[in-house]
């Protein structure tokens, strides 16, 4: 996983500067602490009381496990209620180290829709990759985070630049991944981590792992801008069009001048500080920038006709004698016209990786 260090370290120090509002202050994110350790000191899988053993394990969960319009505490203390054996079992086989985790959490996943249907009047379990990755982290602190789609997908944004993947578990994968490489970060910070343990009183998880340290630090991120975006790149953002026209005569820079566009763009770097720089430099960075998919260069001919160049199809023109053949395409044109169409744009890339 592959993360823009000096982004991660700008939001460390700001997370540093504003410790005792956030840890112990008004935001009071330590309860994340003391959810681990709460669990940890009521979990018994064997319990003859099933359903007050949860209850009692998830009563320090607060917002992670009950915000507004998602209950997933409430929706699993009811099905441990009525049916404890079954949600015993479901239990048993999420925290089951020796299955591979998206197919457990799938698993647990459609184990407690299938309890659902004995509720008709409700719609939702609310036992998602969220809350199901809430049990396993508080199941095993030292190992799990909490994935939460809003949170890593700013995360993604902001340290790597990227979008998440499309499956919900693809996703959830995703956020341990990251995790794990920002975690790898925090724990060369000597300042950071012995802030961190020496804030954690005796009803907080050690977080040896610095995993729930990593789970805030991700939080923060979320709702908090770089401090190098705070200044002048915020300025180049607003004041940096998102359709640009560069126009001229043939030989006159246009494609140069992209260059140096799209590196100011992608570096949040003002334009004129681009264009101070050695071109040759600037080049290098650019088609950096090309091998990891966050330019593409695309060269329309200005030969090319819309329908030749996007649709590669026209509509065959029929005679009055035949009524019968109106409104069709032409099969073996159509077969040409896509197989021309293929050859331009195979064309067209190996004239832009050039």
């Amino acid at each position: 996983m592959k993360i823009d260090i000096a982004v991660l370290h700008d939001f460390i120090a700001q997370y540093k500067a504003s410790f005792p509002e956030h840890r112990l202050g008004p935001a009071n994110e330590i309860y994340k602490w003391k959810a681990v350790k709460c669990f940890q000191d009521n979990w018994d899988i064997n319990a003859p009381d099933f359903q007050s053993m949860l209850k009692s394990a998830l009563a320090k969960t607060y917002n992670l496990l009950t915000s507004s319009q998602f209950f997933p505490k409430r929706m699993i203390e009811m099905f441990a209620e009525a049916q404890p054996e079954t949600v015993r079992d479901l239990f048993r086989a999420l925290f089951d180290e020796g299955v591979d985790v998206k197919k457990r959490v799938k698993a647990f996943e459609e184990g407690t829709a299938e309890l659902l249907e004995g509720y008709p009047n409700l719609k939702m379990t609310h036992q998602d990759p969220n809350s199901i990755s809430t049990y396993l982290w508080l199941r095993y602190p030292d190992k799990y985070y909490i994935y939460k789609y809003s949170v890593i997908k700013d995360n993604a944004r902001k340290l790597c630049g990227i979008d998440l993947p499309t499956g919900k578990l693809d996703r959830m994968m995703f956020c341990f991944d990251l995790y794990d490489a920002i975690c790898a970060e925090l724990a060369k910070d000597v300042e950071l981590v012995e802030m961190s343990r020496n804030s954690l009183t005796d009803d907080c998880h050690s977080d040896e792992a610095l995993k729930t340290l990593t789970i805030d630090i991700g939080y923060f991120i979320s709702k908090h801008e770089p401090a190098r975006s705070q200044g002048i790149s915020s300025k180049i953002k607003q004041s940096m069009p998102k359709n640009i026209i560069l126009y001229g005569s043939p030989g006159t820079g246009k494609t140069y001048s992209s260059i140096q566009y799209a590196v100011s763009i992608i570096e949040e770097k003002p334009l004129a500080a681009i264009k101070a720089e050695n071109y040759i430099t600037v080049f290098g960075r650019y088609l950096k920038y090309t091998e990891e998919g966050l330019i593409a260069f695309t060269t329309f001919h200005q030969s090319y006709g819309y329908e030749e160049f996007i649709e590669g199809i026209r509509p065959v023109v029929t005679s009055d004698e035949n009524p019968e053949d109106r409104n069709e395409l032409n099969t073996k044109f159509v077969t040409e016209s896509l197989r021309r169409f293929v050859i331009k744009l195979e064309r067209l890339s190996a004239v832009g990786k050039t």
